[in-house]
């Protein structure tokens, strides 16, 4: 059939995170590398707390995470508080949250507290190829590059 290959079913690695990251487990990722034209999508479950997230990055294009709770019981509940780190502004939240991310705007760390269930997240971009700058400041020196960086 034309569109088969249009349908995503099994999970592949993640550009956004380490593989055997304890705090994660990758579900699914699409873009160009996976099907031609195809803009960035991905998402994952993050099942613990994160203590030590990656130095800022920014994009020549928009980017928009989301996180969600997983408790159907009360569902906008995000059974953690997170911490939002864009630009210089730290913002910490406990529901569920869409975040629009401006092009060329410095984000993360993201940290996680507190988790009592697991959240699903997910980020997505206008590019077929997901590509980042990192953040030199010496302020942020204390914590690792993100994966697939490009100074």
């Amino acid at each position: 059939m034309k569109y088969d290959k249009n349908f995503i079913f099994k999970g592949s690695p993640s550009i956004q995170h380490y593989a055997g990251d304890p705090w994660w487990i990758p579900l699914m990722r699409i873009d160009d590398n996976f099907i031609k034209g195809a803009s960035y999508f991905e998402c994952v479950w993050i099942i613990e707390n994160i203590n030590n997230s990656y130095k800022p990055h920014c994009h020549d294009c928009d980017e928009y995470i989301g996180m969600f709770g997983s408790n159907i019981k009360d569902p906008f509940n995000l059974n953690a508080e997170v911490e939002f780190w864009i630009d210089d502004e730290k913002h910490v939240f406990n529901r569920n949250c869409l975040v629009y991310i401006p092009a060329g705007t410095w984000h993360t760390p993201i940290i996680v507290r507190n988790l009592e269930k697991p959240i699903f997240a997910m980020t997505t971009s206008p590019v077929g190829k997901y590509i980042q700058k990192v953040n030199r400041d010496p302020k942020w020196s204390h914590l690792p590059d993100p994966p697939e960086a490009e100074s």
